[in-house]
């Protein structure tokens, strides 16, 4: 009655249902007017899987409704299983030592996947992603020199991701360019084709940068924000 009155035909329903460390999500399509289920889908998943879960469910909503699909940008783990470098051990290889927090494999390992894979965006992106670790460790002149060939790689094979505003935005806030910063992250907020996991970082990123502003309100509005798109990130606690 409700979609019938603000003039709907069609309802989306759904639910989410955690069963011990699973997630059951479903999402059902109704007719209004005759009241009967026109589609249906459900997906299993663990709990830190549910902005994967969200991205895939979404897209299913629109190909039933017959939306365009526009790219959306993720995180390079979660990036990863749809990309031409999914069946890479490299790639695994460069994942598994960045989640370990392993610089040197993940340097060697990237470096060797971008030698593999040179117009791959995903590649190109998990080799920032290992070499900007090693600079934030270690924020000397070789491996800032290195940052800027792995930022220039990733725009040559990609010039729209997102990774590359972000990781300059991170290097204006470590060089004490804090408005700078918000103000570049800012810009990549505004663009409507980043995952939820994607955008939260960089609301996380934001909301760092905010507080040491002391923006604390807005700080907090950002960290909100990041925690609803994606609750099972514990940097964004941190």
């Amino acid at each position: 009655r409700a979609a019938l009155g603000a003039g709907a035909g069609r309802l989306l329903t759904g639910a989410l249902v955690r069963d011990g460390g699973v997630i059951h999500a479903s999402l059902s399509l109704v007719d209004a007017g005759e009241n009967r289920i026109l589609w249906g889908t459900r997906q299993d998943g663990k709990d830190s899987e549910i902005p994967e879960l969200a991205i895939a469910m979404a897209r299913e909503v629109a190909v039933e409704l017959g939306a365009p699909l526009p790219r959306l940008y993720d995180l390079p783990q979660n990036a990863l299983a749809g990309s031409g470098i999914a069946a890479s051990p490299l790639a695994s290889a460069a994942l598994g030592a960045l989640q370990r927090n392993e610089n040197p494999a993940a340097l060697e390992a990237t470096k060797r996947l971008v030698e593999e894979f040179p117009n791959e965006p995903e590649a190109q992106a998990l080799r920032l992603q290992a070499v900007f670790a090693a600079w934030d460790h270690d924020r000397s002149a070789a491996r800032r020199a290195e940052l800027e060939k792995a930022l220039a790689a990733l725009e040559r094979a990609d010039p729209q991701h997102p990774a590359v505003e972000v990781s300059r935005a991170y290097v204006q806030s470590s060089e004490g360019l804090l408005r700078e910063a918000i103000a570049r992250f800012t810009g990549v907020l505004a663009r409507s084709d980043l995952a939820p996991d994607f955008r939260a970082d960089v609301l996380r990123l934001r909301g760092w940068n905010k507080n040491q502003t002391d923006d604390t309100a807005a700080a907090l509005a950002d960290l909100e924000e990041a925690l609803r798109l994606s609750p099972v990130n514990a940097e964004i606690f941190t």
